[in-house]
């Protein structure tokens, strides 16, 4: 179908002509301000608005609803034709129905491709394409010149060069413009990474931030359709190679050179990414362009059966749970001062489940566990501490209930996963960080908060007052990006939020409301 919006007195045999005045006679009577328009998802082959977009939509909303259904209803490869009168001419300037600057240059930010090249490289430009899930393609421009300018130039009194300058600083230059689009759909974001042969995802450092990096992973695979490879620590190799979206974990770019000549490098190690305002899988994205459905975000792993016979063995070493008893994961590090919940707290969280018929078990590794001593003597609390391997971790959990724990790795462990998660947050939103399932942003997690009014206050990072004397000091390297980050508080450094506002009626209110037998 070809369709001619907004046709007036231009009635075109062989197309649907539509306009808002039944004076004009056309096919469907119709005002294109109201959406949505009473035509069918992809249509149209073709659609012409001649003389028309310029005097639609007044408002932001009118205008995006009818970028939106000029997408909708247009097919694949729809040809969209614009004439449209110029903004600096005496035609648009002296017509009341004319409300909207049209120019070529308000098509760039509604073609995905190039907002996602905007995105990558941090250019603040709006992008409509992403925001509106529209994606048209700028084919073609052509800029019809009033007639005193066309005369000068074919007398040759003006050359390409005057012209051009012409036509940034007068008015009455050019009266009118065609414009030419194509529809891409359907609406697929990661042009640039399919431009690619093959990805390589580099994030090195934190169980957490590997985990997520994982979770992009799964994204650029199912965005891309393109191989995507890994580079990251050894002591998270063996999480990377259980990721199903990894084809293959590789110490770098090189070794894939001789196999895919077009190999584009994912870099997700910057510190930026933790202090992200939006989650942190989502900031990896935006990095290369990218916005993914919950569903293409979630972390997967598979662990192998040696990890679940890990697992299995340390649970048949516990008592066997009763009917209808839980089992409760508590992952109590104390590692950074700011994100370290005390552990006389921990201590009372946990006799508080025991009596309540919950089996606990703690978990976590390495060196963050700090002096749990006395929170292994509860009575009734089983250890898993430094006995099993990560994967062995994720068996663990898919056999248990719920997990307590603060910011830290086994949140991320947790996502592949249906066990409850209680997250306990202070220098980031759990917004930021709780995971994605079952297509769900926080599917059966509940995040914990504090009552600091900088909370979350690692978005202090953005302000460049606050972060003027933090910078000098790492330029002269008296203190690290680490050590900086660890002890951040913009509370005095009294990390109250851990020790005193987040509570342990708190914690055992968001249990109750992500448990789940199981």
């Amino acid at each position: 179908m070809k369709i001619n919006l907004g046709c007036g007195s231009n009635y075109m045999q062989g197309w649907l002509n539509v306009d808002r005045w039944p004076e004009a006679h056309p096919d469907l009577v119709l005002d294109l301000e109201q959406t949505p328009w009473p035509l069918e998802d992809n249509c149209a082959d073709e659609i012409l608005l001649r003389r028309v977009l310029e005097q639609l939509g007044q408002s932001d909303d009118a205008f995006m609803a009818i970028l939106k259904e000029l997408y909708r209803i247009s097919k694949p490869d729809a040809v969209i034709n614009l004439q449209v009168t110029h903004p600096r001419h005496n035609d648009f300037i002296t017509d009341p129905a004319c409300c909207r600057a049209i120019l070529p240059e308000l098509f760039m930010c509604l073609d995905l491709a190039t907002v996602e090249n905007w995105l990558e490289h941090d250019y603040p430009r709006t992008p409509l394409a992403k925001y509106l899930q529209v994606d048209f393609e700028l084919v073609q421009i052509e800029n019809f010149l009033t007639a005193h300018w066309r005369n000068e130039l074919g007398a040759g009194r003006v050359d390409q060069a005057g012209m051009a300058h012409a036509i940034a600083t007068y008015n009455n230059v050019i009266e009118a413009t065609d414009i030419t689009l194509r529809v891409r759909k359907p609406f697929q974001p990661g042009h640039a990474l399919r431009r690619a042969d093959a990805l390589c995802i580099d994030r090195r450092g934190g169980l957490g931030d590997v985990l997520m990096a994982l979770g992009a992973a799964k994204a650029v695979k199912e965005i891309s359709g393109r191989p995507v490879f890994m580079v990251t620590a050894p002591a998270f190799r063996a999480l990377a190679e259980a990721c199903p979206h990894v084809d293959q974990v590789v110490d770098g770019v090189v070794p894939l050179a001789s196999q895919y000549k077009n190999i584009k490098l994912l870099d997700l190690n910057p510190s930026k990414f933790g202090i992200a305002r939006a989650h942190q899988i989502d900031a990896y994205l935006q990095s290369f362009g990218l916005s993914a459905t919950a569903a293409q975000k979630q972390v997967e792993l598979n662990p192998d059966s040696a990890a679940e016979a890990q697992a299995q063995q340390l649970i048949a070493s516990w008592p066997a749970l009763a009917p209808g008893q839980t089992r409760t994961l508590l992952h109590a590090g104390q590692g950074d001062p700011n994100r370290s919940w005390p552990m006389p707290r921990w201590i009372e969280l946990a006799e508080t489940l025991i009596a309540q018929g919950h089996q606990v078990a703690l978990i976590g590794g390495g060196d963050k566990l700090g002096d749990q001593t006395a929170l292994k003597a509860v009575k009734g609390v089983h250890s898993a501490l430094d006995a099993l391997s990560p994967l062995a971790t994720v068996a663990l959990m898919r056999h248990s209930n719920v997990l307590v724990s603060t910011d830290s790795g086994p949140v991320q462990l947790a996502a592949a996963t249906d066990i409850g998660i209680v997250g306990l947050y202070s220098v980031v939103a759990g917004s930021a960080r709780l995971p994605f399932r079952h297509g769900q942003a926080q599917w059966r997690a509940q995040e914990v908060k504090p009552s600091c009014s900088f909370y979350p206050c690692y978005r202090q990072a953005h302000n460049p007052e606050i972060m003027a004397p933090f910078d000098a000091a790492l330029s002269k390297r008296t203190i690290s990006v680490e050590t900086m980050f660890a002890h951040w508080c913009p509370d005095g450094g009294s990390f109250a939020c851990m020790k005193q506002q987040i509570t342990v009626p708190m914690v055992l209110d968001a249990i109750e409301r992500v448990w789940a037998p199981g």
